[in-house]
C-alpha cells in the first residue's frame, strides 16, 4: 500500500495489551494506527482523521456503546466495528440498530479481524475513487472553527435524504460541501449530476431538468434525459436556486413532493429517488418577500440549510488553502515552487472578494509568473513590477503611454513565455494551466513567434 493510498484505522481499548497488538498488526499491513482509551480521545482522533474505528465495548468508565451512539451522530460516515469480550444478542442487535459495520467477540481471530476491516475500508476507498473521478476535493481544506462546524453539520446530513440548501457569497465553496454531502453519504456510488440554475433560460429549463421524448418539437431527433432522470438514485446538484424562473420553481416543488416528472412530449410519469442539494448566494427568504421566490418551494427545501462564510469571516483558512491550491498547480505542471513566510503571511492579510475562486486564481498566477522556487511578496501583483498579472496593465513610460496593441502584444508575449516556462516548454501543461485550448494556445504562439525551446 503506497502513502498515497494509506487508510487511517482507530483503535479504542482499555486494555493496552490489546491496544497495541491491534496497532502492530495493522501498522504491519500498511494502515496508519492511532489508538485511544476512552470517549474522549476517540472522539478526538477521529476528529483528527481516521476512515475506520474499532472500539471495545468497554472503555473504563466510558461505555462504547455510547461512544458508538456519539460516533454515528457526529461522523455517521466513519465504520464503526465493536469488539466485546462478553457479548450477548441484545447487545450486537443494540449496536447494529445504532450503525455498527461489524460486531466482534474476543478473543478476537487474527483472520476475522482482518476480514471485518477489508470489507469495512473497501466502501471507505470507493469514495474515495468516486470523489477523485468526479473531480472535486478529496479532503476539503479546513482549519478555521466556523468551516469545522460546517462540515460536522454536512457530515450529519450527508445520511438524510431531504433536501439541503447551502448558502453563501460567490466563490466560498458551496460546491464542495455540495460534493461532500452526496460522497460521505450512501448515495456515493450513483450519479452526482451538477447544473446551473442562472445558466437556464426558461425555455430550457423544463428540457435540462425533465428531458424529452424523440419528436416532442421541432429538432427533438433523439430521447434526452434530464437531469433528473440522469441523477436517479444519486444527488442532483441545483447552483444558484435563487435564479430560477417563477414556473419552473413550481414544477421542480411538484417533482419534490410526488418524486414523479414528465419528460416533454410524453403523457407518463417517471417515478425518481433523487436526493436534491441546492445552492445560492442570495437571501432566499428576502426574495420570498419580494414574490421572487416561492415561498411554498422554500418551506419545502428550507429543513437544513449550511451558510458557508466568506474567506473574509475565516483569514486563518487563507494560507493553507493558498498552500494547497500551489501544491495542486506544481504536480500539475511539473515544477517545483513554495512561499516564503512573509507571502503567506501578506495572503492573509488581503482581501478577496472572489473568495477560494479568486484565491485559487492568484496563485496559478504566482506559479507561472514567478521565475524563481521561492515566491517572495514582490512577486505578489500590485506590489512591484512593470507588469500587473492580476490586470495585465503596464506602466507608462518615461515619453508617455505605451500604445495599446503593442502593450497588449507585449503582455501576451511575456505571459505565454512565462507559462511556458513553467511547465517545462509543455504546450498541453501550459494551456491546461492557464486554461487556453491547446490548439489555440498553438495558434498564439505562431502568431507571436514564440519559439518553444
Amino acid at each position: 500500500m503506497s502513502e498515497q493510498e494509506k487508510l487511517r484505522i482507530l483503535i479504542a481499548d482499555d486494555e493496552e495489551e490489546i491496544r497495541e497488538t491491534l496497532r502492530e498488526i495493522f501498522t504491519e499491513d500498511g494502515y496508519e494506527v492511532t489508538a485511544a482509551d476512552g470517549e474522549n480521545s476517540v472522539l478526538q482522533g477521529i476528529r483528527a482523521g481516521s476512515d475506520l474505528a474499532l472500539i471495545d465495548i468497554k472503555l473504563g468508565e466510558d461505555n462504547g456503546i455510547e461512544v458508538l451512539r456519539k460516533i454515528k451522530q457526529q461522523f455517521p460516515q466513519i465504520p464503526v466495528i465493536m469488539i466485546t469480550g462478553f457479548g450477548t444478542v441484545s447487545l450486537a442487535k443494540e449496536a447494529f440498530k445504532i450503525g455498527a459495520h461489524d460486531f466482534l467477540e474476543k478473543p478476537l481471530r487474527l483472520i476475522q479481524v482482518r476480514t471485518s476491516v477489508r470489507n469495512a475500508l473497501e466502501g471507505v476507498m470507493l469514495r474515495k475513487q468516486l470523489r477523485r473521478n468526479a473531480g472535486g476535493v478529496v479532503k476539503p481544506v479546513i482549519v478555521s472553527e466556523s468551516l469545522k462546524r460546517i462540515y460536522e453539520q454536512a457530515a450529519r446530513l450527508a445520511y438524510i435524504k431531504e433536501p439541503v440548501v447551502v448558502n453563501g457569497p460567490s466563490g466560498s465553496g458551496k460546491d464542495l460541501v455540495a460534493r461532500f454531502l452526496h460522497f460521505e453519504g450512501p448515495r456515493a456510488q450513483n450519479p452526482f449530476i451538477v447544473t446551473n440554475a442562472a445558466s437556464l433560460p426558461p425555455t430550457l429549463a423544463e428540457d435540462e431538468l425533465f428531458g424529452h421524448e424523440k419528436g416532442a418539437y421541432t429538432g427533438a431527433d433523439r430521447l434526452r434525459e434530464g437531469c433528473f432522470e440522469q441523477a436517479n438514485g444519486g444527488t442532483l446538484f441545483l447552483d444558484e436556486i435563487g435564479d430560477m424562473d417563477l414556473n419552473i420553481q413550481a414544477k421542480l416543488l411538484r417533482v419534490l413532493e410526488t418524486g414523479e416528472f414528465k419528460r416533454l412530449g410524453s403523457s407518463s410519469r417517471m417515478k425518481v429517488d433523487v436526493r436534491l442539494v441546492c445552492a445560492t448566494h442570495k437571501d432566499l427568504e428576502e426574495l420570498v418577500k419580494q414574490g421572487k421566490f416561492r415561498n411554498d418551494l422554500w418551506y419545502r427545501i428550507n429543513a437544513f440549510v449550511l451558510k458557508v462564510p466568506g474567506l473574509d469571516k475565516r483569514k486563518e483558512d487563507i494560507a493553507p488553502l493558498a498552500e494547497h491550491f500551489l501544491r495542486l498547480m506544481c504536480e500539475e505542471l511539473g515544477i517545483e515552487k513554495k512561499f516564503s513566510p512573509a507571502v503567506l503571511e501578506e495572503l492573509s492579510k488581503m482581501e478577496f472578494p472572489g473568495n477560494i475562486r479568486e484565491l485559487k486564481h492568484l496563485v496559478a498566477r504566482l506559479a507561472v509568473y514567478t521565475d524563481n522556487v521561492e515566491i517572495r511578496v514582490e512577486d505578489i501583483p500590485g506590489r512591484s513590477g512593470n507588469i500587473n498579472p492580476v490586470q495585465g496593465t503596464v506602466e507608462q513610460s518615461e515619453s508617455g503611454i505605451v500604445d495599446f496593441k503593442a502593450a497588449k502584444i507585449s503582455f501576451e508575449r511575456d505571459y505565454l513565455r512565462k507559462a511556458l516556462r513553467a511547465s517545462g516548454g509543455n504546450i498541453t501543461a501550459a494551456a491546461r494551466a492557464i486554461g487556453m485550448a491547446q490548439s489555440n494556445l498553438s495558434r498564439k504562439l505562431k502568431e507571436l513567434d514564440i519559439k518553444i525551446d
